[in-house]
């Protein structure tokens, strides 16, 4: 979700994909993306088919640590675009890395 007021461009969206893919480690497998404002706020779905195209191969999500892994995703984002965190969230990122809050 993004906040009310945040505008970000295609490109920044591309870029936030990019990473939580990457991050769960299912960047090679086919997926679909929707951002709408349903809800009255922006807001992001991604669809990602668990197997590789070419070999159909099984993925399993952020190594079976997916929720784990999409909020480290998300605090990446988060700080590379200089967005506002998550209030509630667990993890935070700088240049030195991502740290688990406690």
């Amino acid at each position: 979700s993004h906040r009310p007021g945040e505008e970000l461009t295609d490109e920044e969206m591309e870029e936030i994909r990019r990473t939580i893919a990457k991050v769960l480690g299912v960047q090679e497998c086919p997926m679909v993306w929707a951002t709408h404002k349903d809800t009255g706020h922006l807001h992001d779905h991604g669809l990602v088919v668990s197997f590789l195209a070419d070999t159909n191969e099984p993925i399993v999500f952020g190594e079976s640590w997916w929720k784990e892994k999409a909020q480290i995703a998300i605090a990446i984002c988060e700080y590379r675009l200089g967005l506002e965190p998550e209030p509630n969230r667990r993890y935070v990122a700088d240049d030195r890395g991502v740290y688990h809050l406690q």
